[in-house]
């Protein structure tokens, strides 16, 4: 029982990585005096989100390709392996199917003051009127008073916020969703390194605490930001995200059992492909949904050499861990 009890708590510690993750977000915009929290966006604000989307990215990208394939690699073969890499994909593209896009998520940017006919235009102002900046443009070089301009401004504006904030909320869900996911078969994996060895538990609950890091900074970055600074939200969910792991152990333990019984090899055999199918969620959402993010965000250059840092700091990460354990 000691060492079940043992077992459990490391993969809750290990589920807590993601929840540091919430916690970085949230402090590092404030270590930068940042306001990720204003209710529109400015380029530093956009800048810090897009940097940080796509160093998650980097790092969930190195863990899939050079730590979670291989192993399953070894478990299970290279075909069973890489079938269950594309079956990932899959539950990725049906997730990414019932999240709605972001622009059935916002307003038109039109209003009906820019719809009435405007006095002192040509014929042509029904058309122009649509488009509030094409009409302003032409009353200014007729001459004309455009004191009134900024009445037409905020639909589009507000238009565009709303937009904005309706992509950080998806991908804020899409990455908790998935990460979910990710989180159930880790904590399992994690319960039962520790109780055939301790040591490799250990190991294995360290190396998953660091890259649940970035995963709940994935997470809590464009929740921060959609929310307005909600701190109380981000923590939250970054939370309730990580007790995945140690829910994991309870769900999949109990199932895993009664369906295999007490045969360890053939439960390492399940969650090896469970964490296959995992790669190809994390493989899928990092490049359909956090570098697109991070590009819009940030621009191509800050996303490629943010993409690029991540998984050598991913790397390093993991070697230190590692060469820890060794020694």
């Amino acid at each position: 029982m000691s060492n079940e009890l043992t077992a459990f708590g490391l993969a809750f510690v290990a589920s807590l990585g993601t929840f540091a993750g919430g916690i970085l977000a949230v402090a590092l915009p404030k270590l930068l005096r940042i306001d990720v929290a204003g209710s529109g966006s400015n380029s530093k604000t956009d800048t810090l989100i897009g940097v940080l989307q796509a160093f998650a990215g980097g790092i969930m990208v190195h863990m899939t390709f050079f730590d979670l394939i291989p192993e399953s690699i070894e478990k299970v073969g290279k075909t069973y392996a890489i079938g269950f890499f594309f079956v990932g994909i899959i539950v990725f593209t049906l997730l990414n199917y019932l999240v709605p896009e972001t622009e059935s998520a916002s307003p038109a940017p039109s209003s009906k003051k820019s719809e009435k006919p405007l006095p002192s235009t040509p014929a042509s102002a029904s058309s122009s009127a649509i488009n509030p900046k094409s009409w302003l443009k032409k009353r200014k070089t007729n001459g004309l008073d455009v004191s009134d301009s900024k009445k037409d401004e905020p639909s589009s504006d507000s238009a565009a916020h709303e937009k904005r904030i309706a992509r950080l909320y998806r991908t804020s869900f899409v990455t908790l969703a998935a990460m979910t996911l990710h989180n159930l078969p880790e904590g399992l994996a994690t319960y039962l390194a520790s109780l055939n060895d301790l040591k490799l538990g250990s190991q294995m609950a360290a190396a998953i605490f660091v890259h649940n890091i970035p995963e709940g900074m994935a997470i809590a970055i464009p929740l921060w930001a959609a929310t307005q600074g909600s701190t109380y939200k981000v923590l939250l969910y970054t939370f309730l995200n990580g007790l995945a792991e140690p829910l994991g152990v309870l769900i999949g333990g109990v199932a895993l059992r009664y369906a295999l019984g007490n045969n360890i090899e053939d439960i390492e055999i399940a969650l090896s492909s469970l964490l296959a199918v995992v790669a190809g969620v994390m493989a899928a959402i990092s490049l359909d949904e956090l570098v697109p993010t991070s590009i819009q965000f940030a621009g191509r250059t800050w996303t490629s050499l943010s993409f690029w840092i991540g998984m050598g700091v991913c790397f390093i990460m993991l070697e230190a861990i590692g060469s820890f354990f060794d020694h």
